[in-house]
């Protein structure tokens, strides 16, 4: 069965409430009205950045995967009234602007608030009640499903990538901060899909 399901190819309207980064310093999605995950390519990140902010109101079109809240756009039209489009890798990212992305290692303490999921529906991490998002691989995401349900308390250690949008901790270790024991989540078999 295919990930996408054709029925759900949809145009969707909301306020972006969140802003996701992905481990690599590039914005790569928003939260819409607190629950629906938006993914869009990193390509598109400069553009986003540039004309949609949080508590805007935007218009979004894509296609959403089986059984998630979650939709991968290919436009967004911003409160602005620019339309932002997906143009393949490269097209839309101003090079001009490129970083050295700075990684650095942290360990936090912090509520999950809501379960993330890649474009394709596939679990990825967490997003936490101050706005930090934890990124891990898809099989690590699989195994520790439960550290990641909303209210549950977790410590977690692994590099921290941020700016004045989003911040991602890269999680390399998790526990329930009741706990203590870290679990592993390593990076081996991270399924970096295409965004």
């Amino acid at each position: 069965m295919h990930p996408i399901d054709p029925a759900r190819l949809a145009e969707a309207q909301g306020t972006v409430t969140q802003f996701l980064m992905n481990e690599h310093g590039d914005l790569d999605g928003f939260i819409l009205d607190g629950t629906w995950q938006v993914y869009f390519p990193p390509s598109m990140s400069a553009s986003v950045a540039a004309h949609v902010t949080q508590g805007d109101t935007v218009r979004v079109q894509g296609a959403a995967p089986r059984r998630t809240d979650v939709m991968s756009v290919f436009a967004i039209e911003a409160e602005d009234g620019e339309t932002i489009v997906d143009e393949g890798p490269g097209r839309n990212r101003n090079h001009d602007n490129e970083r050295d992305v700075q990684r650095v290692p942290v360990d936090l303490i912090g509520t999950v608030v809501l379960p993330l999921y890649g474009p394709k529906g596939e679990p990825c991490g967490a997003l936490l009640g101050g706005g930090t998002s934890l990124r891990m691989a898809v099989r690590a995401a699989e195994e520790l499903a439960r550290y990641l349900a909303p209210g549950t308390r977790v410590h977690a250690w692994g590099e921290l990538v941020s700016s004045e949008l989003a911040s991602t901790l890269d999680v390399a270790a998790i526990a329930l901060a009741s706990d203590g024991v870290a679990h592993p989540s390593t990076r081996a078999g991270r399924e970096n899909a295409a965004r």
